[in-house]
């Protein structure tokens, strides 16, 4: 199957972590070094770029837009936080950012009031305007986090094919239940918006709603799926699903019937792989 290039742009030291805004006019990025670079999207150009405090070997962390579309959040220098104007990269606020420098993944509520960090034994929640600890929650090697649409709840999963639901107004784990009933491999990806998660069985991906704890609902391929380093995401609207394993096979599902729209060789990334893949705002570009 051919393929269509919509946009390719050169990035900097290992640029990894990626973000569009929420009408996907503009597309962040943050590099090894703590770079931070913006393009405009409908122009296909870059608007400004800029160091945050980062020094390697910390990682940094981020970036992610607000929802105003306008303004861009990361860590800046250890275990802190700031926001930036996204179109001038000037520095807006800078908060303490509880254990960003030690933590493995970030998520930020839809409302752009909290920021959860997980780090090898804890997750903290953090007000991301103030920076203030909001809840302490425990919990091992957590890879993957979500909040719910109100934010009232975090959901987290790990090394065990579990997913945590906390209850953020009381901090306390509400219910810890398997993500399928008979075995389930590493959780690929959780969506924003819906409680719905990508979940691997054996070499079939699938769909599963983990709070109306339905069936699994697996997605249409033609040849077992290999999930060795895999990265995969949900389109905005839950509508679609994407995956590209580690040698840089992109698949794309309907998620409404499960269909696949493409499935294509990228490249042969087995000395560059993909840590990361984002769709755009209209869900028509990965």
């Amino acid at each position: 199957e051919t393929r269509t290039v919509y946009w390719s742009v050169p990035t900097p030291n290992r640029a990894s972590q990626f973000a569009f805004n929420a009408d996907g006019s503009l597309l962040a990025a943050i590099s090894g070094d703590g770079e931070i670079l913006v393009w405009d999207v409908n122009e296909r150009k870059l608007l400004t770029s800029w160091l945050t405090g980062i020094r390697l070997p910390e990682s940094p962390k981020g970036p992610w837009f607000l929802p105003d579309g306008e303004t861009v959040m990361a860590s800046n220098r250890r275990d802190t936080l700031a926001t930036w104007n996204a179109r001038t990269g000037k520095k807006l606020s800078e908060s303490a950012g509880g254990l960003m420098a030690t933590a493995y993944t970030v998520a930020l509520s839809n409302d752009g009031r909290l920021l959860a960090a997980a780090s090898s034994s804890w997750t903290t929640v953090l007000d991301a305007k103030t920076g203030l600890v909001r809840a302490v929650l425990p919990g091992h090697q957590t890879s993957g986090l979500a909040f719910s649409s109100n934010s009232e709840q975090l959901f987290s999963s790990g090394g065990h094919p579990y997913l945590n639901r906390w209850d953020l107004k009381s901090s306390l784990l509400v219910e810890r239940g398997p993500l399928h009933e008979i075995t389930a491999g590493p959780l690929l990806a959780l969506a924003r918006d819906k409680p719905v998660c990508l979940i691997n069985v054996g070499h079939q991906i699938g769909v599963w709603n983990y709070e109306a704890r339905s069936h699994f609902f697996p997605l249409k391929t033609d040849t077992p799926s290999e999930f060795q380093g895999s990265v995969a995401t949900f389109s905005p609207n839950t509508r679609r699903a994407a995956m590209m394993d580690g040698h840089g096979r992109l698949q794309v599902w309907d998620v409404t019937n499960a269909g696949r729209i493409r499935d294509t060789q990228i490249a042969d990334v087995t000395d560059s792989p993909t840590t990361k893949i984002s769709f755009s705002a209209d869900s028509e570009v990965v």
